[in-house]
């Protein structure tokens, strides 16, 4: 059903889009294919992953086949993204998923999570490849919509009691795909700079303060996307 969705909906916003009933990785796919991808935005997706992968060492656990996003969002940079734009992107889901359902409790945790409530619902992997003066970033995309991992008790999706009490409506996730997409390349865009915008400071701020399991309150997110707290301050790579 998802799956069927978006395919349509890149199909109407022309974005290419190469998917898989299986796949390793669809970051490892997505920067397979960079050497013969031209286009501003391509998307490889999976109904399954059989070696996602997380931030660091961590590993993507998959629940039943096609009842979630498994995707990477390959964009053209024309200059090497700044560190910058790992905070950035992570406010570019949570813009989204804010606007396709505004009355749920989202939030985010640094330096890569979407929680709605207490439960984890998305992750997020950043990479980035570059070769001479061609820069490509690859956002990997894990949203759990219809499912979660059963064996993850922290984990959450979308259609769950905590979250909509149903499945999301065609419309619904289109919408939320459009408003992902347009995100996703207005971050693309600032990511380019050395600082964040005073908007964008002080949205992260409140998406991670509203995280109902933070261990203490964040006083202020640096223009250089460093977190501080009332007796500490961490850079956003560091976490």
């Amino acid at each position: 059903m998802i799956n069927q969705w978006l395919k349509s909906w890149a199909q109407e916003r022309q974005i290419p889009l190469e998917f898989f009933e299986s796949l390793g990785s669809t970051n490892q796919e997505a920067k397979n294919q960079i050497s013969e991808n031209l286009e501003p935005l391509v998307i490889v997706a999976a109904s399954s992953q059989t070696a996602g992968r997380g931030r660091g060492q961590r590993h993507w656990h998959n629940s039943k086949p096609g009842t979630n996003l498994l995707s990477s969002w390959s964009l053209s940079c024309p200059s090497a993204p700044q560190p910058i734009m790992a905070p950035l992107i992570g406010l570019a889901l949570y813009r989204a998923v804010t606007k396709a359902w505004p009355d749920l409790p989202w939030s985010l945790k640094a330096p890569n999570d979407l929680f709605l409530g207490e439960k984890k619902v998305a992750g997020l992997l950043l990479e980035t490849v570059s070769c001479g003066d061609q820069h490509r970033l690859v956002v990997g995309v894990g949203l759990n919509v219809l499912d979660h991992p059963e064996n993850l008790p922290e984990a959450g999706h979308l259609s769950s009691s905590e979250g909509l009490g149903r499945p999301p409506t065609q419309q619904e996730y289109q919408s939320f795909l459009n408003e992902f997409a347009d995100q996703l390349t207005k971050a693309q865009r600032e990511g380019l700079s050395a600082e964040l915008s005073p908007e964008a400071q002080t949205q992260l701020r409140a998406a991670l303060n509203a995280n109902p399991l933070k261990a203490s309150y964040i006083v202020e997110v640096t223009p250089a996307g460093d977190l501080v707290f009332a007796d500490k301050t961490y850079r956003w790579s560091d976490l």
